[in-house]
């Protein structure tokens, strides 16, 4: 889904990974509705992140902000 969105839809990745009960941050709720955000990005949010999908992550990582920038029409898959 990051990839897609990144590669076909030409957008910014803004991506927040947790666990746990503390939940979603209010800062990253409040970022993804303000509207310089709103025409070139996606907010995804994701709940017990598959460490297996995410190479290096690790759980003591967790709370983890990242960023994917619109990739190339070229791009090939594992070169972020």
């Amino acid at each position: 889904m990051i990839i897609q969105y990144a590669l076909e839809e030409q957008k910014n990745i803004i991506y927040y990974m947790y666990e746990g009960h503390k939940g979603l941050s209010l800062n990253f709720m409040a970022m993804s509705n303000h509207p310089l955000f709103e025409d070139n990005s996606v907010f995804l949010a994701i709940f017990n992140p598959p460490f297996d999908l995410f190479e290096g992550l690790r759980k003591d990582m967790l709370p983890n902000v990242g960023v994917v920038p619109k990739l190339d029409v070229g791009f090939t898959d594992g070169h972020i």
